[in-house]
């Protein structure tokens, strides 16, 4: 039964819904649709979807994101009932918890040196898995802030009936917009979305993040002081990979990267100015009343000299105003255009900094704290965190693609007596690190090479123009994708040598940025530690590195191992990596920050922020994290100010709360041995189903797998090279579409086969097991999300889309294996976790079971749709079929 909680949220739950499905039905009436109006989901005498126009799975889509705006607004006020009922000042996992924790355990000038110590980086991605519009994305912002507004009691009657029709004016205005995308995004359309995000919302969540900080900061009686001149709290940055990630990516090329990085410091130049323009008009103080300090003065008037004519400006507007006149003149010395670099301008945000510390000081040296608290400290913190740059842009590419690069360059030059293509791989090896030591190029600049080494060289090309003319600020690092020795990591030092995006010190030359190794099968976590200790070694290396002063990122995939291996293997082998590096770590003196690129679904890493940082190795956090944001997830954790700031509140004060300590629990040896044992029978099982004969064209029949490669939601291919195989195929997709038939194939396969052999051939393993679940937060969190997984499949939808498998026998052995391991994981879970989702997790139960009668009518009528399309040959359908296609993940929350 749900608890005094849940009562309150099922309740308020079902109010609003029920209040907004009656807006919809109304509004569908009102607007000429009775017959769609009949269609609403959890409305009486509802018509089935198969009888009905292709509007009414737009009307289904609408309903779900409905239903998600209820879920999110009902979670935000319950959080809130239950800090204000209970009289609680500790918000589990919020500053207010963890920063009274780590007061008891250290001191204040610790608790400061670890938070200057500690980066945490959320990286924005434009994977396609967000199906909706950016324009419905706006429309659905606006309508949950009306549904927020309703919260506000002091509304009359009539007041409350205004906002009615406002809200029933959204939903006509949602309803009469294309939700499907016409032309694929380029990839500028998705940057311009990220940069909403970095321009608007996330500066806003910042601000916020410091006055809730800084009020449980001085309720712990610790002094504020210091924050003048250190950031605020973790140093919280982002990053991008739009523009910058070019793995199967070939529209990203180097002139696209130069303009991303262009607009990223528009954007972020534009924000400060803002900053500067909302502090002006705040600190409206007078020079008469409150003499100002000699270090401000001083300041003054070395920026007048400094602005010239823009100071007089600066000076006429706000007479006898004196912190007005120098906020006027800092915002003359912000950039206006993203390539101007004037000598009056900022040379870069840290200089912009000591301005704002300055205004900090003088607001406290005439007793006006409180002024510089709530006013210079958030400002402060959001030049700290965005800079001139808005986000740092990591490059990505597939080692791959580079290592053709480098053997193109190494045959151009001709100094070795065979093509590369002949060269042993020890050889090779040999070449590369005499190489790594020689500051010359192999061609000279104009020479051309061919087209991944001419690619490699103009994009370095472009890193060294911005570093020399801007700093090293707006860029992140350069990930090798599928990295599978240390020779993938160096030969990006040598690409960057040829592209003169090096600099020179004594005892050679550096990279001036980030070489980040991606590791994402298996096998390659497996070897990780190895290639990191070769790689940490090399001499180019260790002088780069001593020169960045920044922890080597070591990035780990969550959705290619999931794929490669299953839920259990990829769990496991994300583990063991994670404790082999930090253990190298601790042995050669090499500080790492863990880079997790995870997705918007439990098969590619997804699950509760605190959940998964408890979860993690000890001392994997301890120089903070960074991690990717992909696709939908941006939107469902990052569009309202309240539900991103809850978000990012959790994320920064968990990375502080478990990089302080090794506050997350080792895995004890004989429970060690029993993951290790299941995941390697989970991986068996998993790997014999993927590789049967025949599994490829049961997966591209039975699953709507073509259909989501022929929508457009974004601007990078479903494959990397074209070829039509499993490996070449990208983890989203293979996501997306076993979760849009309900098999969610890779979020459980294998888990039954290895758990029932466990609990015949080692009972004492799984008494273990279970004891474990009880008390282990890495094991309890990778078996919750293997029984989300199990309860959000659905084995009726399953066996409709295997109908769509054309050959009989084929069909009948998969399905065969497919159900009999459902149902096998299924009641081993249900036993291992000791009861039934309904029993335990009420909240999801309810949720699940509540979406998943109109989910049946869109999976029947998707279905129905892809036997045409398929037959037929004929995209009359693939319209509707797309917007079914959309209005299912609205359903689930989630594509891939």
């Amino acid at each position: 039964m749900p608890t005094n909680q849940y009562a309150f949220e099922f309740e308020k739950w079902d109010r609003d819904l029920k209040f907004l499905i009656g807006c919809l039905t109304e509004t569908l009436e009102e607007m000429g649709e009775p017959e769609l109006a009949r269609s609403v989901p959890w409305t009486t005498g509802r018509v089935p979807l198969d009888e009905l126009p292709p509007k009414a799975a737009r009307v289904h889509s609408l309903a779900f994101q409905i239903l998600n705006s209820v879920e999110e607004n009902t979670a935000n006020q319950a959080r809130r009932r239950d800090v204000k009922d209970t009289g609680r000042r500790l918000e589990r996992g919020r500053w207010s918890e963890v920063i009274p924790a780590l007061k008891a355990e250290m001191s204040e000038d610790d608790l400061a040196a670890l938070i200057r110590r500690i980066t945490v980086c959320p990286t924005l991605t434009a994977h396609p898995t967000e199906a909706k519009r950016a324009t419905i994305l706006e429309h659905y912002r606006n309508l949950y802030l009306l549904i927020v507004k309703l919260e506000n009691q002091m509304y009359s009657a009539s007041e409350r009936d205004l906002i009615r029709d406002e809200i029933k004016a959204h939903i006509e205005r949602i309803f009469l917009t294309g939700e499907v995308f016409i032309s694929r995004p380029d990839v500028f359309s998705e940057l311009r979305n990220v940069q909403h995000y970095l321009g608007e919302i996330f500066p806003k969540v910042v601000s916020l993040l410091v006055r809730r900080f800084l009020q449980v900061w001085r309720r712990e009686g610790l002094s504020a002081d210091r924050f003048v001149y250190e950031p605020v709290f973790p140093g919280l940055t982002f990053g991008n990979w739009v523009g910058g990630d070019r793995d199967g990516h070939p529209l990203v090329t180097a002139e696209v990267t130069h303009e991303v990085l262009a607009m990223l410091r528009r954007t972020a130049l534009d924000l400060q100015r803002r900053e500067v323009h909302r502090l002006a008009a705040y600190l409206s103080i007078s020079e008469n009343d409150t003499p100002l300090p000699a270090e401000f003065t001083r300041r003054m008037d070395e920026t007048a000299a400094l602005c010239g004519p823009a100071a007089e400006k600066a000076m006429d507007r706000n007479p006898g105003e004196p912190i007005r006149q120098f906020l006027n003149m800092m915002a003359a010395r912000i950039p206006a255009k993203a390539d101007e670099l004037e000598p009056h301008h900022y040379r870069d945000a840290e200089e912009y900094v000591r301005d704002l510390s300055l205004l900090a000081r003088t607001l406290r040296a005439i007793g006006a704290g409180r002024l510089a608290d709530e006013d210079i400290l958030p400002a402060i913190q959001v030049a700290h965190t965005f800079g001139f740059h808005s986000a740092r842009l990591d490059l990505r590419q597939n080692s791959a693609v580079f290592e053709k690069a480098l053997g193109q360059f190494v045959d151009a030059s001709q100094v070795l007596d065979r093509p590369w293509a002949d060269i042993s791989t020890d050889d090779r090896s040999r070449f590369i690190a005499e190489e790594m030591t020689r500051p010359r190029p192999f061609v000279t600049r104009a020479q051309s090479v061919g087209p991944e080494g001419d690619e490699a060289r103009r994009l370095f090309q472009v890193v060294a123009q911005h570093i020399r003319k801007f700093g090293t600020a707006g860029i992140g690092t350069c990930i090798v994708s599928m990295t599978r020795s240390a020779e993938d990591l160096f030969t990006v030092h040598l690409l960057a040598r040829e592209g003169e995006a090096v600099e020179f010190v004594e005892g050679g030359f550096i990279v001036p940025f980030p070489v980040v190794p991606l590791f994402e099968t298996i096998d390659d976590l497996k070897h990780s530690s190895e290639i990191l200790r070769k790689y940490a070694a090399a001499p180019l290396v260790k002088r780069s590195n001593e020169v960045l002063d920044l922890p080597q990122d070591v990035m780990i995939g969550y959705s290619d191992s999931n794929k490669d291996g299953g839920i259990l293997a990829s769990f496991w082998a994300l583990r063991c990596a994670q404790e082999n590096i930090v253990a190298l770590s601790d042995e050669i003196g090499l500080p790492v920050r863990f880079f997790h690129g995870r997705g918007g679904t439990i098969s590619r890493g997804a699950g509760p922020t605190d959940r998964f940082l408890a979860s993690l190795p000890p001392g994997s956090l301890r120089y903070g994290t960074k991690l990717t944001e992909q696709g939908e997830t941006i939107a469902q954790k990052y569009s309202n100010l309240l539900t991103a700031s809850y978000n990012l509140e959790v994320l920064v004060a968990g990375v502080l709360r478990h990089a302080a300590t090794r506050s997350t629990e080792p895995i004890g040896a004989n429970a060690r041995r029993t993951l290790e044992w299941l995941s390697t029978e989970a991986f068996s099982t998993f790997r014999e189903l993927i590789a049967s004969e025949g599994f490829v064209s049961f997966f591209r029949t039975a699953t709507p797998v073509d259909v989501i490669e022929q929508s457009k939601i974004g601007s990078r291919p479903t494959r990397r090279t074209g070829a039509a195989t499993l490996a070449d195929l990208r983890a989203i997709p293979w996501v997306f579409a076993w979760n849009q038939s309900r098999f969610l194939l890779s979020g459980w396969y294998g888990v039954g086969t290895a758990l029932e052999k466990l609990k015949t051939d080692d009972p004492n393993g799984w008494d273990i097991l279970r004891q474990e679940i009880a008390r282990n937060g890495p094991i309890t969190y990778v078996f919750f999300n293997v029984e989300t997984s199990l309860y959000s499949a659905d084995e009726e939808i399953m066996s409709l889309y295997a109908t769509l498998c054309p050959d009989d026998a084929l069909r009948q052995g998969f399905m065969n294996r497919i159900l009999a391991e459902y149902r096998r994981s299924r009641e081993a879970i249900v036993e291992l976790l000791g009861g039934e989702l309904s029993e335990r997790r009420s909240r999801l139960f309810k949720t699940l079971s509540f979406r998943e009668p109109p989910l049946a009518d869109l999976h029947r009528r998707q279905v129905e749709l892809i036997r045409r399309w398929r037959s037929e040959k004929d995209d009359s359908s693939l319209e509707e079929l797309l917007l079914v296609t959309n209005a299912i993940a609205s359903g689930l929350r989630t594509t891939g």
